[in-house]
């Protein structure tokens, strides 16, 4: 954000909402609760003052889009290196290889950039409009969406989410943490246990079950291969939240409880769908014939009830 944009009433407004967004994530802290917020590494590295490697790397872990167009541009630069440590070219040599550089078939001029950050209104140095990308400039225009993309124009919203962190707690407070472990604080579903082991330490077994109950390594079973979708899904369905809070399933209170669910006289099991008691995380499980069943069955429940609420 430029100084123009953050005059304007939309950057004004925009401003207003990080500083919002920090007072929700702290007091959220503050309270243990669940937020289905996603922190990046990036974003938590510049809230804690940990130095961002200017390079596209760490673009790329903002804006993966970005970073394969400046990786496509670096080709010049690369090119233009090769030809500059060519001892064997003359002064004039040089100079002409340079200007007939091609990257798939286009030069540098073909591209019609200008020093205009990609995507926004923002113009990364004086006249930037009037300016053009060429050959020569081309490695200065890299190191200026890189410069814009993680330090420059971020800096006015990463100080706004601090200044309202702070209206909380004071955000100095979170500097004892690393920036992966703020991220897993905040919650990170990639992070998240859903390993056998963890499942089968943090679940409780009742009511019909116990932990050695066929039904119950069925159910580990399936939830171990679900991928962070289907691990959202099925959180939302249990919990009523799409996230673990910290501390993964042994952070659930009350624990993550399976109970038998009984088929009335003349009918099966397989007929009947999983239910939940989403307060108390309880899950409703019918003894199913076959563990494939057990999978099925959970996943229409958890796709056809997800906007459903019933007493029970």
């Amino acid at each position: 954000m430029d100084d123009r944009t953050a005059e304007s009433e939309k950057g004004i407004e925009r401003l207003r909402k990080f500083k919002v967004l920090g007072q929700f994530m702290a007091k959220a802290l503050m309270d243990s609760r669940i937020v289905d917020i996603s922190l990046s590494r990036s974003f938590a590295r510049l809230v804690l003052d940990y130095p961002l490697p200017l390079t596209i790397a760490s673009v790329g872990l903002v804006d993966k889009s970005l970073a394969a167009s400046l990786e496509h541009l670096n080709k010049y630069v690369i090119a233009k290196h090769a030809i500059e440590a060519d001892s064997s070219l003359s002064e004039s040599e040089t100079h002409a290889a340079i200007q007939q550089i091609r990257i798939d078939d286009a030069t540098v001029d073909d591209l019609a950039l200008e020093f205009i950050l990609p995507g926004y209104d923002v113009e990364m140095k004086p006249d930037s409009s009037a300016t053009l990308v060429t050959i020569d400039n081309i490695e200065e225009f890299i190191e200026l969406v890189i410069y814009w993309t993680l330090s420059k124009g971020v800096t006015r919203q990463i100080e706004m989410f601090k200044a309202g962190f702070s209206m909380v707690f004071p955000i100095r407070d979170l500097k004892s943490f690393t920036p992966d472990e703020i991220v897993n604080i905040f919650g990170n579903a990639e992070s998240e246990d859903w390993s056998p082991e963890a499942l089968t330490s943090a679940m409780r077994a009742d009511h019909g079950y116990n932990m050695d109950s066929a039904a119950i390594r069925g159910l580990i079973n399936i939830m171990s291969t679900y991928d962070v979708p289907s691990r959202r899904q099925f959180l939302q369905f249990i919990t009523g939240a799409p996230k673990l809070p910290i501390g993964g399933f042994r952070g659930l209170h009350p624990a993550l409880t399976v109970v038998r669910k009984a088929a009335e006289p003349g009918h099966s099991p397989d007929e009947y769908l999983p239910s939940v008691m989403t307060c108390v995380n309880y899950l409703k499980l019918p003894e199913y014939s076959s563990q494939d069943v057990a999978a099925e069955k959970l996943t229409i429940a958890i796709k056809e009830g997800a906007d459903s609420f019933h007493l029970s």
